[in-house]
């Protein structure tokens, strides 16, 4: 039975629109505001489970100070969906380097 959600992660195309959405229309805090990401530092928290993107991230909770966080993910530099699956790719779950389950290429 799930009794909770701890820490969601949600892609977006913008993340400062996204974040102020969260902010001022649902009422969670920011509790790390947009800050970019790219090689080790995605590497090091994802593993494999992506290919070496740079994204924009940030971080927004509810307010009661929990362990609820929705992480907002804006990619950067990606293929076109059209392109990766013309190549092949394909996706099955699998632990990452947290143990937790991501989609990932076969």
């Amino acid at each position: 039975m799930i009794t909770g959600i701890a820490h969601t992660g949600v892609c977006v195309p913008d993340c400062e629109g996204a974040v102020a959405f969260y902010r001022d229309v649902l009422g969670l805090r920011v509790l790390s505001p947009p800050y970019v990401m790219a090689g080790n530092a995605i590497r090091n928290d994802m593993g494999e489970l992506v290919s070496d993107p740079t994204m924009t991230a940030a971080i927004v909770g509810f307010p009661d100070g929990g362990d609820r966080v929705l992480e907002v993910i804006e990619y950067l530099n990606v293929d076109g969906a059209d392109d990766v699956r013309r190549n092949g790719w394909k996706t099955s779950p699998r632990p990452g380097p947290r143990r937790s389950i991501g989609w990932a290429p076969r």
